[in-house]
C-alpha cells in the first residue's frame, strides 16, 4: 500500500517581494501569484521551471514565470519568497543577491 502525504507549507513573502509583485503588469502578476500558490505543496518538487540554484545560492530555489523569476527558500513548515525579478539575459547572480 502506498500513501502519498501532501506537505502543506505556509507561504511567507518578504516586504520587498510583495512590492515587486505589486509592481508587475496584471498579466504577469496573476501568473506569479499562481506560481507562488503552488509552492504551498510543491516547493521541493524540481521541474523544468522550478529548481534549486547552484554555487553561492545553493540553499535558494527559483521558479520561472515567463521572463520573471521567483527566488525562495523553504523548510518543513514554510516557504519564504525572497524576491521577484525580471531576469532577461543576466546571470542569476546579477539579478538576485540574498
Amino acid at each position: 500500500m502506498t500513501i502519498n502525504m501532501v506537505v502543506r507549507r505556509a507561504i511567507e513573502i518578504t516586504d520587498e517581494a510583495e512590492d515587486e509583485i505589486a509592481a508587475l503588469p496584471p498579466r504577469f502578476r496573476r501568473a506569479m501569484v499562481a506560481a507562488i500558490d503552488l509552492l504551498e505543496h510543491q516547493a521541493d518538487v524540481e521541474t523544468k521551471h522550478r529548481h534549486p540554484l547552484a554555487g553561492e545560492l545553493v540553499l535558494h530555489w527559483q521558479v520561472e514565470v515567463d521572463a520573471y523569476r521567483v527566488y525562495y527558500v523553504f523548510d518543513r513548515a514554510s516557504v519564504t519568497v525572497k524576491a521577484v525579478r525580471l531576469k532577461g539575459n543576466r546571470r542569476t547572480k546579477e539579478v538576485f543577491e540574498p
